[in-house]
């Protein structure tokens, strides 16, 4: 930060000025670090809810402007609740970071996805065309989390029940979120 101030001789004349400057590095740091413990899932380092709140709002905010199409993908895990019961809550968190890292591969990069809840997702889905484009991404993830995943050299397999919705141009958050998971 740089501040800067005239001095000034007693009939108003500026005759100086003196010039502050302050490294706030460590700030702007420490504050980045906060908003994004407080936008994201530990577990997964995926957005989480609060964070999926800001970004979906900033894309739907885009709509009347660019008149892109964005759909969203919410993703309720099947089977999570076997896996903690026989190998313990480690592996489920095992498994909820793979399903992460798999979603992160499905998508493209600028494409935010949350951790909303104990084994819930939900993907959004930047400048779609048409809602074929949709149901053909949710059922390329419901592909790659049908994969087998290895929980202590066991095979291990969850599946994922999707809902998928386009927004509309006057639509906010909640709403596409109420009926993406309805």
């Amino acid at each position: 930060e740089t501040s800067l101030a005239a001095l000034r001789s007693e009939a108003g004349q500026v005759v100086s000025f003196v010039a502050q400057f302050i490294d706030v590095t460590e700030a702007r740091e420490a504050a980045a670090a906060l908003h994004h413990a407080a936008t994201h899932d530990p577990l997964t380092l995926l957005g989480n809810r609060r964070g999926l709140s800001e970004e979906l709002g900033r894309v739907l905010g885009q709509i009347p402007r660019t008149g892109t199409r964005t759909g969203l993908l919410a993703l309720d895990l099947d089977g999570l609740k076997p896996i903690n019961d026989r190998f313990g809550h480690a592996a489920g968190d095992q498994v909820l970071v793979t399903v992460g890292t798999r979603l992160r591969a499905a998508v493209r990069r600028d494409d935010p996805i949350a951790r909303v809840g104990g084994d819930e997702f939900v993907v959004v889905l930047v400048g779609v065309h048409n809602d074929e484009q949709v149901a053909h991404l949710a059922e390329k993830i419901r592909r790659e989390l049908s994969e087998v995943i290895i929980v202590d050299d066991v095979p291990v397999q969850v599946t994922v029940s999707i809902g998928a919705v386009v927004a509309g141009a006057d639509e906010d958050a909640a709403s596409v979120l109420a009926r993406a998971d309805g």
